[in-house]
């Protein structure tokens, strides 16, 4: 990755942040939700549960030996344990639980007592906690970090989830933010956010200057521009350098961060999630708070409902968000967005040849060739492939917004790193 200047090659996206100034709202509990089985790649964890078993909120419902454990969000009933597609070859169990509407809490849950780093580690474990798409847990395993990394950046042009958490979590945050210096003997830390949100910047500042700590936390300020969340392009926007040279730092994101402040103060696992709930046929988008296990039908239900029959629901944002299979599909520990469409927004434009224009090579943060990528791809070349450095690719969808010719990009980048990674277990 050459380094000509401070910032990466990005795109300029129209922000469509609507509901960044709307209060999140915790939705009630539905009749059923269905917790999958496994929550992120490479999880182990199989049903501990049967059907007919009773759980408790908090419960332990799923483990694996080398796996975080995944527990019931609801108390009620196993009424069920079944097979869902989440999308595309992506299918998991889904464990399906009747409330009771009691709200019982699982007689397991303790505040954590934590005097070492290694039991630190072991209860994050148990927590559930996820950053991002991998254990947190296994983040803070790495030996010598000395400084750590919040970023409160929103992974979409559409999310507002991070800016609800620092608005409404920044307790939360801090507690996290203490915990893990001190527990990891990290002198330093600092929030990285969009310089364009003076509110939650304002926020972050008050309540830093309340809260005295052992440890300095600082805030820095970055360019609101696409891509920012992902942390080889946020690390190069920050410092001018590159991920590898980070060695001894970490970073995590906003929500995780929170998750950890509130479960050592309370020991309750991870359970819910912050969701936006937009798009161009939700009566009545909003910030919800939901149950891990939700169905997203009932989320939408919730926001008023559709007010046209969906043609298309996004997991995460518009642009490098996934297809749901359905609106049965649950919310899950990952999901930061809902996005339901309908209309010319759904329909994707027919491709058209490529014009050799370079805008694809322009707009990548890592400096890829998406254009040849596609075409080493229909031509099932992995040789070419590696040369290209396609597993480098973020997957931000950059490159499929801005070609002109409306070639689908992103999809060819994708699968050119399941080639790559098929060809290396061969």
């Amino acid at each position: 990755m050459q380094r000509t200047s401070k910032h990466l090659n990005t795109i300029r996206v129209d922000s469509a942040r609507k509901l960044a100034d709307e209060e999140s709202v915790v939705m009630p509990y539905p009749e059923e939700v269905m917790i999958l089985v496994p929550q992120y790649a490479g999880d182990e964890s199989v049903p501990i549960v049967e059907p007919g078993t009773y759980v408790t909120k908090g419960q332990r419902i799923a483990e694996g030996r080398d796996s975080m454990p995944v527990h019931s969000s609801v108390s009620g009933i196993v009424r069920d344990i079944t097979e869902i597609r989440i999308s595309g070859n992506d299918r998991r169990k889904g464990i399906v639980i009747e409330t009771d509407d009691k709200d019982k809490l699982s007689e397991y849950i303790e505040i954590p007592e934590v005097d070492t780093k290694k039991t630190f580690l072991s209860w994050l474990k148990r927590s559930g906690i996820l950053n991002g798409k991998e254990p947190a847990y296994r983040l803070l395993e790495k030996e010598g970090i000395n400084e750590l990394y919040i970023y409160a950046v929103e992974y979409e042009p559409v999310v507002a989830s991070a800016h609800r958490c620092v608005m409404e979590d920044t307790q939360d945050i801090m507690d996290g933010i203490s915990v893990i210096c001190r527990h990891l003997d990290i002198p330093f830390a600092r929030i990285c956010i969009e310089n364009n949100r003076v509110e939650a910047i304002e926020r972050l500042e008050e309540v830093i200057s309340s809260n005295r700590a052992d440890h300095r936390i600082g805030i820095k300020e970055v360019t609101s521009r696409y891509v920012q969340r992902n942390k080889k392009v946020l690390i190069y926007e920050m410092t001018g350098r590159t991920a590898e040279e980070f060695e001894d730092a970490l970073f995590l994101d906003v929500t995780c961060t929170a998750k950890i402040g509130s479960f050592f103060k309370t020991g309750i696992p991870d359970i819910s999630r912050r969701i936006t709930v937009d798009g161009d046929i939700i009566a009545r988008p909003m910030n919800v708070i939901a149950p891990i296990g939700t169905h997203i039908a009932d989320v939408i239900e919730f926001c008023g409902g559709y007010t046209q029959t969906p043609r298309k629901i996004i997991n995460d944002g518009t642009m490098s968000g996934r297809c749901m299979s359905s609106d049965r599909v649950p919310v899950m520990k990952d999901m930061n967005a809902i996005i339901a469409f309908e209309g010319k927004t759904a329909v994707e434009k027919s491709p058209k040849r490529c014009i050799s224009c370079r805008e694809c090579v322009l707009g990548c943060p890592m400096n890829l060739y998406p254009s040849y990528i596609e075409k080493a791809v229909n031509a099932d070349n992995t040789d070419m492939l590696r040369k290209l450095g396609a597993d480098k690719c973020i997957q931000c969808g950059s490159c499929t917004y801005i070609c002109p010719a409306k070639r689908p990009l992103m999809k060819s980048c994708a699968k050119a790193i399941e080639m790559l990674m098929r060809g290396d277990a061969e």
